[in-house]
């Protein structure tokens, strides 16, 4: 029994407890004020990648406690680079869209330029370098693709979440096998691998059956098709009565 109420394990639950405390405050924040549509079933896809991000992180302290040091710095900087990198990928996907204003915009731009609401847009996108799921937390007018506006949205963040996952999957499987087999090292192994096969296994799923329920083509543009292929001569004059036999 003591041996389960070690520091480590005392850390690591704490831990993964204010991440998810801390997810699920953000989407309430985001849900409160400006993204009033926003589906709180979402918020399980947040606080999931929030823990995965805490369980790389306490790897990485686990193995430099445990005098892996090569493993350890290399989990360390791959974290942070792509860290680094998804704050820069989401950064630029927020300002693509803010740009398209137009009548076919995605965005609620005038929430976003709301100067009362900017601290919670400014925290949503430093936290989306730890978590690009939050993104869904910025005020889209529709959220079909799995809490995005657009399929290539979906698998864009996907693809982010992957390119964070797969380099500390395998520093985490190289650590359990050669080093210890700790439960830090077990737990942060096991989230990892739940949040990859929920994000992609689900998300594809999702993604299809919106894509199955899109709209298809308007039936007046064939009609507008047609009437353009009459010669403009023809268009309004009668055709005359034919003669009797």
């Amino acid at each position: 029994m003591a041996a389960i109420f070690t520091t480590s394990n005392i850390r690591m639950g704490l831990i993964y407890i204010a991440s998810v405390l801390l997810a699920v405050a953000v989407s309430i924040w985001a849900r409160c004020t400006s993204h009033r549509n926003f589906d709180m079933c979402y918020t399980f896809d947040i606080a999931l990648a929030s823990v995965d991000f805490s369980g790389d992180v306490l790897f990485a302290i686990e193995a430099f406690e445990k005098g892996a040091f090569v493993l350890a710095v290399v989990a360390s900087a791959l974290l942070g680079l792509l860290s680094l990198a998804c704050l820069y990928e989401c950064f630029r996907i927020i300002v693509s869209y803010v740009r398209n204003d137009g009548p076919d915009a995605l965005l609620n731009t005038d929430t976003i330029e709301s100067s009362c609401q900017s601290s919670l847009h400014v925290t949503i996108l430093i936290f989306s370098s730890t978590n690009p799921e939050l993104i869904k937390l910025f005020p889209w007018k529709n959220h079909r693709f799995d809490g995005f506006p657009e399929e290539r949205l979906a698998v864009r963040v996907t693809q982010l979440a992957l390119m964070e996952d797969i380099p500390q999957l395998v520093c985490q499987v190289v650590f359990i096998a050669t080093v210890d087999a700790s439960a830090t090292a077990v737990v942060s192994l096991v989230v990892t691998v739940i949040d990859l096969m929920w994000r992609v296994i689900r998300r594809f799923f999702r993604l299809e059956l919106a894509k199955r329920k899109s709209p298809g083509v308007r039936p007046t543009v064939n009609v507008q098709v047609e009437m353009d292929s009459i010669p403009h001569g023809r268009r309004d004059r009668p055709e005359p009565p034919r003669a009797l036999s």
